[in-house]
């Protein structure tokens, strides 16, 4: 069993560009595993 819970979510919109940065922590078989983040960056092509 692998679980996911979202701890934080930030978003920056800009007109050209979106970020997004999300903390989440992970557990497998209802053990805590590790604190982990991820970022997605989009932009317009010129």
């Amino acid at each position: 069993m692998v679980g996911i819970q979202a701890n934080k979510i930030r978003i920056d919109e800009e007109p050209d560009s979106l970020k997004v940065d999300i903390d989440y922590s992970l557990d497998i078989n209802y053990e805590h595993l590790s604190e982990c983040s991820i970022r997605v960056d989009v932009q317009s092509c010129p």
